[in-house]
């Protein structure tokens, strides 16, 4: 029996490589190292989930130790850790670089004076975004980039250019910061503290919180067009949290420092 199940192991082995190989590689990131990891964002061990297509009962498994992390988990955080800088508002400080002019001049052409190099240092990520569409699309600008404080690269160019047209959903504007935490609100209206268990109050209560959440969603569209301010944001803010709902902190920061980051910048001034 045991040289049939020996052979099993061999055919399986050939099938799904190391599988059962004493050389297949151990994460080397311990679970302590990886909870520090993701609460250094400020992520919620379901944020977390989702970017790495895992459950979130997974991640809670990996963190206290009740099941051995994959050795591809180090990568992954490798991976994601420029996207999530990315992604918060308060990340910094940054240094916003672009040129006054075109940096190539043709030969052919009409003489023009030499473009100049500008660094303008901003204290969050939120910031300096804003100032980015401030200036997009001004004869002054051009080839646009961000640095934070090593040197290393935040944003590039073709990356801002996504964020300026919208289509990059979790960059730190304030319609984008204000839609995550409405979106969050609404699935989970549910989720509040009941003092009254009966059928027709926790209706009338989730109801009353996605109607919030909606209200949330028109204010994130109004940034579009005029300054938001936090107090606006905070009128609603106050309302979900006497109907029980709360916002994780990073949700409320980010919306906070996005606001923040367009008076830093008076982009509506």
């Amino acid at each position: 029996m045991s040289q049939i199940i020996w052979y099993m192991r061999i055919d399986l082995a050939k099938k799904f490589g190391t599988i059962f190989s004493s050389k297949t590689k151990i994460c080397e990131m311990t679970n302590e190292e990886f909870r520090k990891w993701r609460e250094g964002f400020g992520l919620t061990q379901g944020d977390i989930a989702k970017r790495f297509g895992v459950s979130r009962n997974t991640i809670q498994n990996w963190e206290s130790g009740a099941t051995t992390m994959p050795s591809t988990v180090e990568d992954a955080c490798k991976v994601w850790e420029d996207r999530i800088k990315k992604e918060i508002a308060e990340f910094g400080p940054v240094t916003l670089c672009y040129a006054d002019g075109p940096m190539w001049v043709s030969a052919y052409g009409s003489n023009r004076r030499l473009a100049s190099l500008k660094l303008e240092p901003y204290p969050t990520n939120a910031a300096a975004l804003a100032r980015v569409r401030m200036l997009w699309g001004r004869e002054d600008f051009h080839g646009p980039f961000i640095t934070e404080k090593s040197g290393s690269f935040v944003w590039n160019q073709v990356e801002l250019a996504r964020v300026v047209d919208g289509s990059d959903k979790g960059a730190p504007t304030v319609r984008n910061a204000i839609t995550r935490l409405a979106n969050y609100i609404i699935e989970n209206s549910a989720a509040y503290v009941r003092g009254d268990p009966t059928l027709k109050k926790v209706r009338d209560q989730e109801a009353a919180i996605r109607a919030v959440g909606e209200e949330l969603l028109q204010l994130a569209a109004e940034s579009e067009e005029r300054f938001v301010s936090y107090q606006e944001f905070e009128v609603l803010l106050d309302r979900l949290h006497q109907l029980g709902s709360y916002p994780t902190n990073r949700q409320v920061g980010d919306v906070a420092h996005s606001i923040q980051g367009e008076e830093v910048v008076g982009r509506w001034q």
